[in-house]
């Protein structure tokens, strides 16, 4: 006859209801994570775009409404004096340089490209910008009628185009690189795929512990959010590959 079970090891109908119930709670409570995740990227878009109003309708316009003024005094000034000139140009293109920070700071928070034209226009855009401030050669390679497809709703643009952002940020401060190529395409496992590439240095196990890996954090959460997925691939000295997947029938919320 067999020893008896000791009582601790023994699993009974009671134990394994509440094992079930435990899980189910855990997997409602990662659903209301994401959920919430969701929730706070809405509102942070909603936040970015009100801060671009703002700075669009009050800053911008009394940075233009100095600029002109300056014009009309260095017009004045110009036959009586000949040093107060030269003081006012200086003053004048800090102005204007604060006119252009204002309208990069603006795209960057509420990209109106991506609204009015669509994500290709405005990838388009933001590869063109980096490429002019970082003099790092940006190659765009996207499928053609994207845009034209109806599964690719305002958050799956808006998705893909701040992980476009983030990654080349992260390209421009870490990789050393002098080319990223970025390639969107429709997969036929109805997946959109999204990779960013660039030929720096490489992405190494510490990289994934500095704090800066919180933007691959935020890229990876602001994806899972919409269903989709994140990979990021990379060895040192062979550059890193970006790899943004989301089903292309995104079921509505």
């Amino acid at each position: 006859m067999p020893p008896p079970i000791p009582h601790a090891a023994r699993v009974t109908p009671h134990d394994d209801t509440e094992l079930k119930r435990a899980q189910t709670e855990l997997m409602r409570s990662q659903d209301v994570l994401r959920r919430l995740a969701a929730g706070l990227d809405s509102v942070q878009e909603n936040e970015r775009r009100r801060i671009a109003s703002e700075l669009h309708d009050d800053l911008q316009q009394t940075l233009g409404a100095i600029r002109m003024n300056l014009v009309a005094v260095t017009e004045q000034l110009a036959a009586f004096q000949h040093r107060v000139p030269p003081l006012l140009a200086e003053v004048d293109m800090l102005v204007a340089n604060a006119l252009e920070s204002t309208r990069r700071i603006v795209s960057d928070l509420r990209p109106a490209v991506l609204e009015d034209l669509g994500l290709a226009a405005a990838l388009t855009e933001i590869c063109a910008g980096f490429t002019r401030r970082t003099g790092i050669d940006s190659d765009l390679d996207i499928q053609d009628g994207i845009d034209e497809e109806p599964a690719i709703t305002p958050a799956i643009s808006f998705c893909l185009y701040r992980v476009v952002q983030e990654s080349l940020n992260n390209v421009a401060k870490h990789a050393q690189a002098n080319t990223v190529q970025i390639g969107l395409r429709r997969a036929p496992d109805d997946q959109l795929v999204l990779r960013i590439t660039d030929n720096g240095r490489g992405l190494r196990e510490e990289d994934r512990e500095k704090k800066e890996s919180f933007g691959l954090i935020g890229m990876q959460e602001r994806l899972r959010a919409i269903g989709g997925t994140l990979r990021v691939t990379g060895k040192p000295g062979q550059g890193t590959t970006v790899e943004a997947t989301v089903p292309f029938f995104f079921p509505a919320a």
